[in-house]
């Protein structure tokens, strides 16, 4: 067991008996072959100097831990390790206990857990009950009176979870609290900070009636509204909305709202829905510049096939318009989606270029699949049995 002792932010240098650790805000400078092999190499060049596995330091408490780490894996191996290594160096000052949500994963990852961090608390799930499910399953048996959720492609910086913690510490009226997510190509992943999240701005840019009748000005006008600006990440602010990727939530906050992830979102909205929640009850947002998350983004998507993906992500759509904009909007959003996916399949019927590629036939299937199910589906759809059991697993929708 390695027993942290010591650092210095300052130097932005880390030292123990054993190993010796180092980030650099510059962690992207070096440039790899594949995208995948990238991202494990800024890992590598930014936090470990030691290319054995890191025994977890002995902060780690089931007892009285103050900071619960939650995490929802589902065949990201590789990933969830780098994820793992991260929180002991992220998390120096306080107790915490990590607990892992397993959804059913073929890639070997429960194994992996259980031999290289056995002080990690596994629920092995054997289906794919989807992010929201495995988030509150965690909340349940978990004992911290913050809950800090993780998704496997994040990695923080060292301190970073005590920064975030220290700052929901002293404030009452913070929901939830997050840093700076950065892509592997060292941009901040601006999408994931959102000021407003309107109907008229879901249309504008999610469907195909909205690309061709927004003007670009007026599409830029509505991201400027949307969007944080740039010039805010110089100090801590507030915003409507952040992305769940990783953030850390006050054990309190679940007392006030009931539950923290629904259940009915298995994978997109519910992190919008949660903060949506979060606002109505007075909480508010906050966003600490100074916290660098490394994020990968999306390391479970390209395991989803493409009908799956706007199955959920459509779905997750109507079940939020109905839950919070009113049944009248949802009429109007089921009305354009269903105008831009018939439009979208004619253009590519009469399109020689498009009849000419090789992906036209798929993206005319799925169109129609998700067509079938938009004309059909109650205001509020069940999603569960959308999720996959394995990578890649269509059931027909496509054929549908």
């Amino acid at each position: 067991m390695i027993q942290l002792e010591a650092y210095e932010l300052q130097n932005e240098l880390w030292r123990t008996d054993d190993v010796e650790l180092c980030f650099r805000n510059s962690v992207c400078a070096r440039s790899v072959g594949s995208q995948q092999q990238r991202w494990f190499n800024l890992w590598e060049d930014g936090f470990l100097r030691s290319h054995s596995t890191l025994p977890l330091p002995l902060k780690m408490s089931r007892v009285n831990p103050l900071v619960s780490f939650i995490v929802v894996n589902w065949n990201t191996r590789d990933y969830l390790r780098l994820c793992l290594q991260s929180i002991p160096f992220s998390c120096v000052r306080s107790s915490y206990e990590i607990i892992v949500v397993d959804n059913a994963s073929i890639d070997g990852s429960a194994t992996m857990v259980q031999t290289e961090f056995p002080q990690v608390i596994l629920i092995l799930n054997n289906r794919n009950l989807g992010y929201s499910v495995g988030c509150n399953q965690a909340v349940k048996i978990s004992r911290g009176d913050y809950l800090a959720f993780l998704n496997p492609d994040v990695r923080l910086e060292a301190s970073g979870a005590d920064i975030l913690v220290d700052f929901a510490e002293k404030r009452g009226d913070v929901g939830g609290v997050t840093g700076t997510l950065i892509s592997e190509d060292g941009h901040r992943q601006r999408h994931f900070y959102r000021q407003l999240f309107s109907l008229i701005f879901i249309v504008i840019n999610e469907t195909a009636l909205g690309r061709m009748w927004g003007t670009r000005l007026l599409r830029s006008r509505f991201e400027s509204l949307s969007y944080v600006d740039d010039r805010l990440f110089e100090t801590a602010f507030s915003v409507f909305f952040v992305g769940t990727s990783c953030i850390v939530i006050p054990r309190r906050v679940v007392s006030k709202l009931g539950y923290l992830f629904d259940d009915k979102f298995p994978l997109y909205w519910g992190d919008v829905d949660l903060c949506t929640r979060l606002g109505k009850m007075g909480l508010r947002l906050y966003v600490l510049p100074e916290v660098k998350i490394l994020h990968r983004r999306g390391a479970s998507v390209p395991l989803l096939s493409e009908s799956r993906l706007n199955i959920l992500f459509f779905g997750g759509l109507l079940k939020y318009c109905h839950m919070h904009e009113g049944w009248i909007r949802s009429l109007i959003l089921r009305a354009l989606i269903t105008s831009t996916l018939v439009l979208e399949m004619l253009v590519m019927c009469v399109s020689p270029a498009r009849r000419l590629s090789g992906q036209w036939r798929s993206d005319i299937a799925w169109r129609k699949a998700l067509l079938i199910r938009w004309l059909t589906w109650p205001a509020n759809p069940d999603l569960s049995s959308y999720l996959p059991s394995r990578p890649q697993e269509s059931s027909g929708l496509e054929r549908q």
